[in-house]
This record gives C-alpha cells, sequence and structure tokens, in this order.
C-alpha cells in the first residue's frame, strides 16, 4: 500500500469514528433529556401534590377560626317594641307611620339585601330610618 491509500484510510477510520462519537453523544443526550423531563415532571407532581396538601390544611385551619367579634348578635327589642308599635302621629322620624310605611314599600326593591352568614340583614325599615 502507497501513502496515499493509507492516508485515505485512516482519514476514512476517523471520520467514523467522529460520526460515531456524535451518534453516541447525541444518544447520551436525548437519554438525559428524557431523565430529565421525566425528573422535572415528577417534580411538578411532587410540587403540585405538595401544594394541595398545604391548601387543604390552610383551608381547615381557616375553616376552624370562630367567628366572634363581627358575628355579635344585637337586641332589635328597642326598634319592635318601641319604634313599630308605639308610633302616634308625627313622632317618630316626624311623619305619620302610613308615609313611612309607603316610603319603605318604594324604596323597598333598591333597599332590600339578603341575610349573610355573619350577620342578618338590616330591614328597609330600619334603612330608612337611619337615612332620616
Amino acid at each position: 500500500m502507497d501513502s496515499a491509500q493509507l492516508y485515505t484510510i485512516v482519514v476514512s477510520i476517523t471520520n467514523i469514528s467522529r460520526l460515531i462519537l456524535q451518534y453516541s453523544h447525541s444518544r447520551y443526550r436525548s437519554r438525559c433529556v428524557e431523565q430529565c423531563d421525566a425528573m422535572q415532571a415528577a417534580l411538578l407532581e411532587d410540587i403540585e401534590q405538595s401544594n394541595s396538601q398545604l391548601l387543604a390544611t390552610v383551608t381547615h385551619h381557616l375553616d376552624t377560626v370562630v367567628c366572634r367579634f363581627w358575628a355579635w348578635e344585637t337586641s332589635t327589642d328597642w326598634w319592635d317594641r318601641i319604634v313599630m308599635q308605639l308610633w302616634h302621629d308625627e313622632q317618630n322620624f316626624q311623619m305619620h307611620k302610613a308615609t313611612f310605611q309607603e316610603l319603605c314599600d318604594e324604596l323597598s326593591p333598591a333597599l332590600k339585601h339578603s341575610n349573610t352568614k355573619m350577620r342578618a340583614a338590616l330591614t328597609v325599615e330600619k334603612q330608612v330610618a337611619k337615612a332620616l
């Protein structure tokens, strides 16, 4: 064999070796990427599970909070007995009881509220009385 043929064989072997190394390296990288993707997916799943456990714990503690101050029940005895039953002409709010009731009936659609867990809604009559 002459030197030109040997040179061609060595270059061919070098090129084939380089191709084999590149192929091996790309396979290794693709396996690493797959493993990284799998690890990342597992990590995200663990984080989601931890977050849901944390949320459940926090929600449990929030449900057990006792509402003491803002749920204080007040007496409506004064309003029910004194104002509404013992109403003499123009004694309360400078108007007759019938006029007051008509005013409340007119404003009722705009002022009527529903009760909440925290407190009972003010009646339309009480809201009108406060405004007067």
